[in-house]
């Protein structure tokens, strides 16, 4: 099945990054094309229940007619201050801020560390994925309650399996017996 990676592109509903470095805008600070960068872009998620909340969430362009089968979500991050800062990442949608993440977590350490978590289905909906969910969502990325300390995270994108829909670019006229589909 064919794949498509997906970056960062605008700023979106969270934008709860205490601050940025190398970039001031802070979904340009995880969009790297290749491997994180570490030191040279990043953003710094705070602990939850300090202003401005540790959530961030980026629109990744208008991925539209496809039909994924699976998004695996990429982080790299690790320790700004304190001891162990925990991170989720999954996502949210662009208009009512909803939440969709996996179950786990990752403990962060003093290095940076790479992570990725496997959506099979719509973490917000519970069922499988839609034609219509990429135009909807957001990559986020959150710091875990209680936390004991920031994170510095320098990368986020996915990468998207998908088909192609059975009907796509097709428009049949029903009176026209000649036109077939086939899967």
């Amino acid at each position: 099945m064919p794949t498509l990676k997906v970056f960062p592109v605008d700023a979106g509903f969270y934008s709860g990054w205490s601050s940025t470095v190398g970039n001031s805008q802070g979904w340009r600070t995880l969009d790297d094309p290749g491997a994180a960068d570490d030191d040279s872009t990043y953003l710094i998620l705070p602990k939850i229940g300090v202003v401005p909340l540790g959530q961030a969430s980026f629109p990744f362009g208008s991925v539209s007619n496809i039909l994924p089968t699976q998004i695996a979500v990429t982080c790299s991050a690790k320790i700004e201050t304190g001891a162990s800062p925990e991170l989720r990442i999954g996502f949210a949608h662009k208009s009512t801020g909803a939440v969709g993440v996996d179950a786990s977590t990752q403990v962060l350490v003093a290095g940076y560390a790479s992570f990725t978590r496997t959506f099979t289905t719509n973490p917000l909906t519970g069922n499988a994925w839609q034609v219509g969910d990429m135009r909807v969502l957001e990559l986020y990325v959150a710091t875990v309650v209680p936390v004991l300390g920031t994170a510095r995270v320098t990368l986020l994108n996915a990468t998207i399996t998908y088909t192609l829909p059975t009907n796509y670019g097709i428009e049949t006229d029903q009176q026209d017996t000649r036109v077939t589909q086939t899967a």
